[in-house]
């Protein structure tokens, strides 16, 4: 009875413990990128299309900003660790609302 109960609070505790972490860019220890790099690779991806860059595509996928990343700051990542750095600075996946053959021509 007494474990059930310490299980339960905890469970609460932890709960509110998450609602109430703020949740902000990494930057620093562990962070190849100094803010100045960050700044210029993420408003190269916000402006730029990969094939305005040179590259093939016109979405930015992990290989793509891999090799903007190092275009512009001379940093070479895997492209899992481009995936993570990407997701914490908050570029996520996206998927179209309609795939093209379900598009209207008009």
């Amino acid at each position: 009875m007494l474990m059930e109960r310490q299980r339960e609070e905890l469970r609460t505790c932890g709960r509110l413990a998450l609602l109430a972490a703020e949740h902000e860019s990494r930057s620093g220890r562990g962070e190849l990128l100094n803010d100045s790099a960050r700044g210029a690779v993420l408003r190269a991806m916000r402006d730029y299309t990969p094939a305005d860059l040179g590259q093939s595509g016109v979405m930015w996928t992990r290989a793509s900003a891999r090799a903007l990343i190092r275009l512009v700051c001379g940093v070479s990542m895997t492209e899992q660790g481009v995936g993570k750095w990407l997701r914490r600075h908050g570029s996520t996946p996206q998927r179209p609302a309609r795939r093209s053959y379900q598009q209207q021509d008009e």
